[in-house]
Formats: C-alpha cells, structure tokens, sequence
C-alpha cells in the first residue's frame, strides 16, 4: 500500500485495475454495487484501503496460475514488441541491401534486350 493515507485505497490504482472491465463486473468482483464503483471511479466518494489491495492480488494470483499452467504471457501472445526482440539497425541494413539488389536487378534488366533470369526458364 503506497497510498499516504491508510484508511482510503489509491484511485489512480484502482483505475488502473479498472480498465478494460466494465462496472457491472467490477461489482461483481468486488461484491459491492455498480454506484459504488462508478462514485470511486469519479472521485466522488473515497474508496477502502482494500480495493486496489485485493484486485493487485488478484492480478498476480492470476498471473502465477498462468505461469504454472505453462501458459504463454498476454505480451508474447499478442507480440507486442518488447525491448529484447527489437534490433531496428539490423532490419534497416536488411531492407537497404534487398533495395539495393532490386534496383541492381532492374538496371540489368533495362539494359539488355532480353530479360535476366535466375534461374533456368524451361
């Protein structure tokens, strides 16, 4: 709990938890009514010290299940990119020799009568 006051939960937290999932089934979840969490949401009413506790919880108990099941994470499932598999230099490298050996293919083909190929036309 890094919130300075003790009796009342972080709502900048609990709004983090709270993306994505409807009020209903934050209600649901948290067995209080949708008024409860439309208020907390607003900033109307200050919520219990509890609530971003339990959904952190929550979120690594769901997390830990994942992990033992052998379960790929959401990031990898959705390959959202991650700082271990971008290598932007190598790729631009990549693309300029393939740019350059198309245009070096193009200029040959514009220079002779009959068309290149690369392989044996049967």
């Amino acid at each position: 709990m890094r919130y300075p006051n003790l009796r009342y939960g972080n709502p900048n937290e609990f709004a983090y938890y709270a993306v994505g999932i409807s009020n209903k089934d934050m209600a649901k979840r948290l067995r209080r009514s949708e008024k409860s969490i439309k208020e907390w949401l607003s900033g109307k009413r200050k919520m219990p010290f509890w609530i971003p506790e339990l959904l952190r919880l929550q979120r690594m108990e769901a997390n830990e299940r994942t992990r033992q099941m052998r379960m790929t994470p959401i990031i990898k499932r959705y390959n959202l990119p991650t700082a271990k598999i971008v290598n932007f230099r190598m790729r631009a490298e990549t693309e300029m020799k393939t740019l350059e050996l198309v245009r070096a293919i193009k200029l040959l083909q514009t220079s002779h009568k009959k068309p290149i190929y690369f392989f044996e036309n049967p």
